[in-house]
């Protein structure tokens, strides 16, 4: 995604749009809507393309109810009854502030109502500028209305009545541009034609080059508290929770399995682990050989004299145990390509802290997008430096601060970029000025 909208959600009331980068970090005080923002990328990723409605409990994040959901203007005489938000993004398959040759870029924007206390997307458009695809749903739930221009030619569709093999849920958008494709065409000059090559292009907004829907894939989200470390694991599911608790077994799945795979991975592990100083080196210990016997994972901290000994991951600190799964999603191969971070610095010494930065620079560079909501000044600071020394390939415009300032009844989202020094740049007067007054007070000023 390279922008988000977002109306009336939360403790956003009047409409913004926001840039997002290959790199973005959402700063600010405490309860100014930060998490709030990530649960909203999460879902937008999920009702674009998805066919299941939005969660807005879906973990990490849990929002309530529509009532709790929708913004409160804090006027009686104001009462609001839907929120609207949306994201734009570029069709060269990456994200940030690149468009391919042809400078195309889709536009969604979805409009939320009260469905029995959570919000449902009654309205859905998809569009690039020139053709657009909208699907909305009326007072009956199993009566959908589609609407759609592509070219010179308009399309209006309904479908009654159940639909097939999706129930109560939504009607995905690429089913529904199939339905636009066969229905009556309207031009200028010609009513009730059927033209394939409506389906063709209102298909086009939906699908991959390969003709997979796109952006199926939802990113993934991390709690701000990850699991406990155990001192022996037994082998569990490994699908991703934002916890990590499938970490553990994923590491021991992919050390039995051995081979250039494990090898790549526990190197690039490591290789985090010494730059971070957190550990140098990792290895998993089995109790058996089959798949279902448990295991352990040993950590080595080389001293001085590089005779440090491996031991249990419960017995070491407890950031690297924090810090593992973050590590381990952000390097893996079969990463998804978006993650939603909450406070990754959670237990982590300020070198340690830095070091992140530095790896969020690596992996927002190979073409990953990273939203990463932080406290730390020394995240922000390493990724300056980056920028600055041109230690990797990320350029300032593949940055992006996003400073949520509490007004007296919404919050604003000012959009921060650094140059090319890794200066800030467009910064309102309160961004930072906590740290400044701090170190002025320490100077005696």
């Amino acid at each position: 995604m390279d922008s988000i909208t977002v109306k009336n959600f939360r403790c956003f009331g009047e409409e913004q749009t926001v840039p997002l980068a290959p790199l973005t970090l959402l700063v600010g005080e405490n309860s100014t809507g930060k998490t709030s923002f990530l649960a909203l990328i999460q879902e937008l990723a999920w009702v674009g393309y998805g066919e299941v409605p939005p969660n807005f409990k879906r973990a990490p994040y849990d929002l309530g109810s529509f009532g709790e959901i929708l913004h409160d203007p804090g006027d009686m005489s104001s009462r609001l009854e839907s929120f609207e938000a949306g994201f734009t993004r570029n069709l060269d398959g990456g994200s940030g502030n690149h468009s391919d040759d042809n400078g195309r870029t889709i536009e969604f924007r979805a409009r939320f109502e009260n469905r029995q206390g959570v919000p449902f997307p009654v309205r859905r458009r998809l569009g690039d500028g020139t053709n657009w695809i909208e699907h909305s749903i009326g007072a009956e739930q199993q009566k959908d209305v589609i609407q759609s221009k592509a070219g010179d030619k308009t399309v209006d569709a309904t479908v009654s009545g159940p639909r097939p093999g999706f129930g109560d849920d939504l009607l995905p958008l690429s089913f529904a541009a199939r339905i636009a494709g066969h229905a009556s065409v309207h031009t200028d000059d010609e009513n009730g034609e059927e033209n394939s090559e409506v389906e063709e292009i209102l298909r086009r907004l939906v699908l991959d080059d390969f003709g997979q829907v796109s952006e199926t894939r939802p990113p993934f989200a991390s709690a701000p508290v990850r699991s406990r470390p155990s001192r022996t694991y037994d082998p569990a599911d490994v699908f991703r929770d934002s916890e990590g608790e499938h970490t553990p077994t994923y590491l021991a799945r992919m050390s039995m399995l051995g081979g250039v795979e494990w090898e790549k991975l526990q190197n690039r592990l490591i290789d985090s682990g010494r730059k971070s100083g957190l550990f140098d080196d990792l290895k998993i210990e089995r109790f058996g050989d089959s798949e279902g016997s448990p295991f352990q994972i040993h950590v080595r901290k080389l001293g001085s004299g590089r005779d440090g000994q491996f031991r249990n991951l419960v017995d070491m600190g407890y950031g690297i145990s924090q810090s593992l799964p973050i590590l381990t999603e952000l390097l893996r191969d079969d990463s998804p390509n978006a993650f939603l971070l909450q406070q990754p610095e959670v237990h982590l010494h300020p070198s340690a802290q830095a070091a992140l930065g530095t790896l969020f620079c690596n992996v927002a560079s190979s073409g990953k997008q990273i939203i990463v909501e932080t406290h730390s000044e020394y995240i922000v600071d390493r990724i300056r430096m980056e920028i600055r020394d041109q230690k990797t390939d990320l350029q300032p415009e593949d940055v992006s601060v996003l400073y949520f300032e509490r007004g007296e009844n919404d919050v604003r989202i000012h959009p921060i970029r650094f140059d090319e020094m890794g200066n800030v740049m467009n910064a309102p007067d309160g961004y930072g000025k906590f740290f400044m007054d701090e170190v002025n007070r320490s100077l005696g000023i």
